[in-house]
């Protein structure tokens, strides 16, 4: 029976809870009273378009077109849209991911295989792996940076390599990186930056500017596969939110140092966990970015999924556990550092207490 006595705290999904700035709330309540606009161009409004273009720029040595970007009903919009382009093919992905890579997979016929990249950093094996597979004729690989759930970020030498191979083998990168702006000051390098013509750049504004729901994401790429994911976009989901993409537009202009902002705040929350689980000895990863932080439950003798409802019977507590990233993480519990302070050190109290009373619960 769940623990009612406590309050409910929900870490367990990717959501950066709290919403959009003041300013943006006001703005989107002020825009939903002007003219109606329909379905929108295939493409998206080519305003919004511009601005991607603008702001992604600095990773690309040549000028970054609008007929580069396509906008989507969220990032994983944009990943279907690729999958239905690549189906009944080889596709390489990580080991321990985001669980819509395999589901979505199995949706269009196509052939996964892994490879290394958790839980403990192996940049070398990694690196290995990938060759290996695109030997075995892998056509595609998704490249996920931070990577979720460890938030791990791949050393520039890493990504350099990685470039090298996908030219070697003539392969394309699929660049998911949704959690770019959350970094802890650590530097990413980005394939668009070594393989542009190579290179699906995947990207969310949700996390960045705070408005999970609207469904904005985008893909940047060569302008002849943006013309081929922008048919399968409008044959799924036809046009992206008009709201949404005028949000999206209202963000990008003039809320430019919210992301650096938010990030700040997850740093802090991300800070504080690895100070707390250190203390306590607590096993954890410590993520390069992103805004996760994982634990680890083998020394306790139970698996996560056994963790997870620990803590929301005896707890109250929503957790993520890591089966849902593959079969290398059952011992993994991926904790989401977006909530408030006051409930992410809270829920942080309460995973120490089943630690040290497991046997007892």
């Amino acid at each position: 029976m769940i623990n009612t006595s406590l309050s409910l705290i929900d870490l367990s999904l990717g959501e950066i809870i709290g919403g959009p700035s003041e300013k943006l709330k006001k703005f989107t309540s002020s825009k939903v009273l002007e003219d109606w606009q329909g379905y929108t161009n295939p493409y998206g409004i080519y305003e919004l378009r511009r601005l991607l273009s603008r702001h992604f720029q600095p990773l690309y040595n040549k000028e970054l077109k609008v007929s580069q970007v396509l906008v989507t009903a969220g990032a994983s919009m944009g990943l279907s849209a690729f999958y239905h382009l690549f189906s009944n093919q080889r596709l390489l992905i990580p080991n321990v991911c985001f669980p819509l890579y395999r589901k979505t997979a199995k949706q269009y016929g196509i052939e996964l295989i892994e490879y290394y990249i958790g839980p403990h950093k192996d940049w070398e094996q990694t690196l290995e792996q990938i060759e290996k597979e695109f030997i075995n004729g892998a056509k595609a690989i998704i490249w996920n940076n931070p990577n979720n759930p460890f938030g791990y970020i791949a050393p520039n030498y890493v990504v350099e390599k990685l470039c090298e191979l996908c030219e070697k083998y003539k392969v394309l990168c699929v660049s998911d990186e949704v959690y770019r702006d959350f970094t802890r000051d650590t530097n990413i390098t980005s394939p668009s930056e070594l393989i542009p013509n190579q290179t699906i750049f995947i990207y969310s504004l949700s996390k960045s500017y705070g408005i999970a729901g609207i469904r904005i994401g985008c893909v940047i790429a060569h302008p002849k596969i943006i013309e081929n994911l922008r048919e399968i976009h409008w044959n799924l989901g036809m046009s992206t939110s008009w709201i949404g993409q005028e949000i999206a537009k209202y963000a990008i202009e003039y809320l430019n140092d919210y992301p650096e902002k938010l990030s700040k705040k997850i740093t802090n929350r991300l800070n504080g966990a690895a100070e707390f689980f250190s203390t306590k000895n607590i096993p954890f990863y410590s993520p390069d970015g992103g805004i996760y932080v994982c634990i680890d439950t083998k020394e306790l003798g139970i698996d996560a999924v056994k963790f997870t409802d620990l803590a929301r019977q005896k707890m109250n507590l929503q957790l993520m556990p890591g089966t849902a990233f593959g079969n290398t993480s059952s011992h993994i519990v991926r904790l989401n550092a977006g909530v408030e302070d006051a409930k992410f050190f809270e829920a942080l109290h309460r995973i120490e207490q089943i630690y040290s009373n497991v046997n007892n619960l």
